[in-house]
This record gives structure tokens, C-alpha cells and sequence, in this order.
């Protein structure tokens, strides 16, 4: 994270270790399931620290496919894309004012 603080907030909500952005080497080295880019920037980490395996989503959505997720792919990660979770976020938004009127299941990705 950029903010060393918010990133260990927010890792100790998920049982995690939150780091900052100049600790990506060591989250290399130590491993990590998931890779997500936050920051305005379409390439923020040297490319040699993408996990083979991973999952890595970018926030972006233009463009699509950024070039962290282009990386990603060439190192068969799991990509998410920028898109998917505004998608997932509106689904939760409409099941929380339609309640039972809405079968959330069907709207899934």
C-alpha cells in the first residue's frame, strides 16, 4: 500500500500483514495469493514480482487490460478486472435495496 498505515488496517481485518509499496520484493519473496493495484499507476511494481499462479486484479478499467495485468497473464495468474468489481459492487448495492425482490445468485460473475 502507499500508506503503510492503512495497509496494516486493513491487513488486520483479514488476518494479513500489510506492507508497504517498498516491501515488494519481500512479499515476493515470502509468497502472496493475491496482487491488487489500487494506485493510478498501470504498471506499479517491477514485473518480476508477479507470482506465477496468482491472483491480480487492477482497479483501472481504462484500459482494460493494463499492462500489470498483461504480465500476469504471461505468468498464468488469474486476472480480475477493473470492471468486474464495479459490476459486483452495483450487484450488492441493488440486493440491499431490493432484499428478497432480487436472486443475487444470478448476477454473478
Amino acid at each position: 500500500n502507499r500508506d503503510i498505515k492503512k495497509a496494516q488496517l486493513l491487513a488486520e481485518c483479514v488476518g494479513g500483514t500489510g506492507l508497504g509499496l517498498d516491501a515488494t520484493q519481500r512479499c515476493y519473496e515470502e509468497g502472496y495469493d493475491f496482487l491488487i493495484n489500487a494506485t493510478p499507476v498501470e504498471m506499479p511494481i517491477d514485473p518480476s514480482f508477479i507470482l506465477p499462479g496468482s491472483k491480480v486484479m487492477d482497479i483501472k478499467t481504462r484500459p482494460m487490460e493494463t499492462e500489470l495485468l498483461q504480465k500476469a497473464k504471461e505468468k498464468q495468474c488469474t486476472i480480475i478486472y477493473g470492471y468486474q468489481m464495479f459490476i459486483e459492487q452495483a450487484i450488492g448495492q441493488w440486493h440491499l435495496w431490493f432484499k428478497d425482490n432480487f436472486e443475487i445468485e444470478l448476477f454473478h460473475l
